[in-house]
């Protein structure tokens, strides 16, 4: 009876965790559902219907009035609790209020917003199975995440901001899409690309000025940019469509938006990380997944070509944003934070990949991955341009600002000057190549994937025979219970009245 009520109960957990896949179809959803199903064997699946092929038996429906706009009010298992921490440094408000961008201090941040993909989302941060790695842990989001306090040791951005200025407001709380309210000025979203920048830009600015507790036009805001990672993910695929060239010029086109749009900013700009890096993680579940979302980074024919792409990436991110383009008056600056540059995958003392550093779909940063990747940023804010890390340091302590110390911009800096030969990217006036354009087929290993559908399948059946077996073991023994609670009754009536 105990090995069956745990049993079920897996069930429950697992089949509450698939409920989101219904809203989306795309390749990385087929990669965890394929996933999930190779590495936990009593993993659910409730599609009719997998690569085309109609499953040889009935599954559960929806509800009539399912739709996918609704908000899945999935529950929660409790979070175990972390270990409280001290904040290592002196927490201190700024002496007057800045009035330029360029000698901002911690403290003067009021309003916290992001922009980009599935990183910024937290997909699988608090992830415990494959599947989870399908739900967006926003509060825990590096650059975004406000969930607790440092203190109770969630390490964000806003939570460290948190610590000169408790007013901040704009941090996503909670697990949730782009949609819900505890996202906040979170708008990024899993699976967007370089092209889509310009549109989260508007969206963001429209949430900043429709809330009530934020004063557009006076409050100074920080803003953090990570994109890309998903252009390279896709660039095998369509050549023409994800050029270094095209990159470079949506981004041009969000932060153009930003530029003229949003007053009293400060945009970090975070260069795009080394997406081949994942090969090494070679786990059986790793390779479908990266095989279905991202088999341009690790099966692809010409890893060189994909390297060059990337550092071109990187390099046109500092050429358009060492132009001055946005250095054009004291309220607003974009500044990139390299520390992803060069990072490469944490190892063990063996030499083997530091999984701990991975969500479950060994793709998306862990809540451990995202705790390194805010102390980075937030240690590259102190470090002035042109000597800032380019990677990551796992472990490194917390830089702790002097009393009025400003964040670095490119006009701060003490070592750094303009380059007097860098020309603004030019806007794009490039027709988008259409999907499929000079693309390749990229093969990756074969898998048996059909084979452990249908045997996951038949497992969840199974799962669910026994749950309904159990409770109507359930309501059958409490009925028994009532039966003879009323015959009993009954008896000591007619003793009453004999």
């Amino acid at each position: 009876m105990a090995f069956s009520l745990s049993f079920t109960l897996a069930s429950i957990c697992l089949f509450l965790q698939v409920l989101p896949t219904f809203c989306t179809w795309d390749n990385y959803v087929q990669a965890i559902i394929k996933a999930s199903l190779d590495e936990h064997a009593q993993a659910v699946t409730v599609f009719t219907t997998v690569s085309s092929r109609t499953l040889p038996f009935n599954v559960p429906e929806l509800p009539d009035n399912f739709t996918c706009s609704n908000e899945l009010n999935i529950p929660e298992l409790p979070d175990l609790p972390k270990p409280p921490q001290t904040y290592p440094c002196t927490s201190f408000a700024p002496s007057t209020p800045a009035t330029s961008v360029h000698e901002l201090t911690p403290g003067d941040i009021k309003v916290v917003g992001a922009m980009g993909d599935s990183l910024t989302a937290a997909n699988g941060a608090g992830a415990t199975t494959i599947v989870g790695s399908l739900r967006e842990y926003r509060g825990i989001s590096f650059s975004i995440g406000g969930d607790d306090s440092y203190r109770q040791g969630v390490v964000t951005l806003p939570n460290i901001l948190k610590e000169y200025n408790s007013d901040i407001i704009g941090f996503s709380v909670g697990i949730s899409d782009r949609e819900a309210e505890d996202s906040f000025f979170n708008v990024g979203n899993p699976g967007d690309i370089a092209r889509d920048m310009k549109y989260q830009a508007y969206r963001l600015i429209d949430r900043m000025k429709s809330h009530p507790d934020v004063d557009y036009q006076n409050d100074w805001k920080m803003v953090t940019m990570f994109i890309g990672g998903n252009d390279l993910c896709y660039y095998c695929t369509n050549k023409k469509m994800y050029t270094a060239e095209l990159y470079i010029q949506y981004l041009q086109a969000a932060l153009d938006v930003l530029h003229e749009e949003m007053p009293k900013a400060f945009i970090n700009l975070i260069s795009v990380l080394k997406v081949p890096e994942i090969a090494l993680l070679d786990k059986p579940k790793c390779n479908g997944v990266h095989c279905l979302f991202c088999k341009c980074a690790k099966y692809g024919d010409d890893q060189d070509e994909m390297m060059q792409l990337l550092r071109d990436y990187q390099n046109y991110t500092n050429q358009l944003v060492e132009s001055g383009r946005y250095d054009t008056s004291d309220d607003f600056t974009v500044v990139v934070q390299p520390f992803l540059e060069e990072t490469e995958m944490p190892l063990l003392e063996d030499g083997e990949p530091d999984y701990t550093y991975f969500a479950e779909d060994c793709f998306h940063f862990s809540e451990k991955g995202h705790q390194e990747a805010a102390v980075s940023l937030w240690n590259g804010m102190f470090q002035g341009v042109g000597e800032k890390a380019r990677t990551w340091y796992p472990g490194s302590p917390l830089t702790c600002p002097s009393e009025g110390q400003y964040i670095y911009t490119y006009k701060n800096s003490p070592n750094y000057q303009f380059p007097t030969n860098t020309a603004p990217v030019a806007p794009s006036t490039t027709k988008v190549p259409s999907p499929g354009d000079d693309g390749e087929n990229v093969d990756c290993p074969p898998d048996n994937s059909d084979e452990i559908i249908l045997t996951a399948s038949i497992i969840y059946i199974v799962s669910f025979c026994v749950l309904v077996a159990i409770f109507a073991s359930i309501a059958l023994y409490c009925r028994r219970l009532g039966v003879k609670s009323g015959m009993k009754r009954n008896l000591e009536s007619k003793d009453v009245h004999m």
